[in-house]
């Protein structure tokens, strides 16, 4: 995760325009300075040190993009477990209770035909 609050992905898109502004800074520089000269090898180093790292940078966000997606499915995975296990628990306790009441109303059904046997 990256520290400072931006994503991952934001880090990835900075990245990348960086290397690009840079890759066309080294174009227009290369335009106006001599192609001989050792200002222009030591900026065309730099211009691929900075892609290199950008590259590098773009790289480790990804994998850690993939990481975070990683450990959130395996979380929802045990959430959805949890879940449907809570789900399965309030479902047998319905049923618990409905029985329950069934066997009440079945009880009160027997208490009132003895009663009605009774009478007659």
């Amino acid at each position: 995760m990256v520290e400072g609050g931006a994503s991952e992905e934001r880090l990835i898109a900075t990245s990348k325009a960086i290397a690009k502004a840079t890759a066309q800074l080294l174009v227009a520089c290369m335009m106006k300075a001599d192609p001989n000269g050792s200002s222009i090898q030591r900026l065309q180093d730099a211009g691929r040190a900075v892609k290199v790292a950008a590259e590098n940078l773009v790289k480790a966000a990804q994998s850690a993009v993939e990481v975070a997606m990683e450990a959130e499915s395996e979380v929802n995975v045990s959430e959805r477990h949890v879940g449907s296990m809570t789900q399965e628990i309030e479902a047998w306790e319905s049923v618990k209770k409905k029985e329950r009441q069934l066997e009440l109303a079945k009880r009160q059904l027997h208490k009132i035909r003895q009663q009605c046997y009774k009478v007659t």
